[in-house]
């Protein structure tokens, strides 16, 4: 499959949630990522939209959730993303062990040397060595020293998976499904017979960037004969959603605006972003939108 345009590396990635102040506290609290934007979900603005990211809140090291109070129990399956990982400074998976330990999340260590842990849902999260000069950011309960940094790899559980290896390939991945950025994407084998219920603790979609712009990604996505999205408007990026040939929900989405958009670096996550298109009904929203915290207990403030 030829194609003008290569997947040049993740965005971020997307999950669903049963109580957004239990993630806050253990995305937040535990694992000390950065809470960079508090928002709503574009496509159902009852509903809050946490965007979860390193210091710098660079892109490729997002992760978005959300959160539905007393959404049921998800099940990982075919269809859908199984994992993520995360890079941590090298050195760290003993310490990260004993510190997770001491907060009382339970761990294993997996063949590859990165830590397997679950999220309060039961989503699946690894932390893997790197040497890549850390960027520290003093986050949360947990120690600086070890600051996760990016999304270095996702396991998408495939209905096909010989065919999503080929169309990744075909954007740009290499055979063992590396992109330019250095993330891997890794598939569940075909053995694996377990369907996807969506739910708590499992995943939405996996956003990519794009070599191309926008517009010619649409373009190019099309021509591949998948059916695609229009261009969507997210304030902080513009995307397009489309499945790949195994059924997981692929999102490109563009590198700017970016999350400072609407509020300076320094401000991120303190409080509630309601998109200025959204006029009609805006206050109803706002009273919709459950009081949410900081892990330290510091109220966001609805903006």
């Amino acid at each position: 499959m030829g194609s003008p345009f290569q997947l040049t590396g993740i965005h971020h990635v997307t999950a669903m949630a049963s109580d957004p102040q239990a993630n806050i506290n253990f995305y937040e609290g535990v694992l000390g990522l950065r809470l960079v934007k508090v928002t709503i979900n574009y496509d159902d603005p009852s509903m809050v939209h946490l965007y979860y990211a390193n210091g710098n809140a660079e892109v490729g090291s997002t992760l978005t959730f959300f959160p539905i109070p007393g959404m049921r129990q998800g099940v990982s399956g075919r269809g859908a993303a199984r994992s993520l990982t995360y890079s941590v400074p090298t050195g760290t998976v003993p310490a990260w062990q004993d510190y997770l330990a001491s907060e009382g999340v339970a761990t294993l260590l997996n063949e590859a040397g990165e830590v397997v842990l679950r999220d309060p849902d039961g989503m699946e999260v690894r932390l893997r060595p790197s040497a890549e000069a850390p960027d520290l950011y003093s986050g949360g309960r947990r120690p600086l020293e070890l600051a996760p940094q990016r999304i270095v790899g996702v396991e998408l559980h495939s209905f096909k998976p010989a065919e999503t290896q080929r169309f990744l390939t075909g954007l740009g991945a290499t055979e063992d499904l590396v992109l330019a950025d250095g993330a891997q994407v890794s598939l569940v084998p075909a053995s694996n017979q377990t369907s996807l219920n969506p739910g708590a603790g499992t995943f939405h979609h996996v956003a990519f960037t794009s070599s191309q712009s926008i517009e010619d990604t649409h373009a190019a996505i099309i021509e591949t004969g998948r059916h695609i999205s229009p261009i969507m408007e997210r304030d902080y990026f513009r995307s397009i959603y489309f499945r790949e040939p195994g059924a997981v929900l692929f999102e490109v989405a563009t590198l700017e605006p970016g999350f400072t958009f609407d509020e300076p670096l320094e401000a991120l996550g303190t409080s509630v972003r309601i998109p200025d298109w959204l006029t009609l009904g805006r206050e109803s929203v706002k009273n919709s939108l459950p009081e949410l915290h900081h892990f330290d207990g510091n109220m966001i403030l609805l903006g």
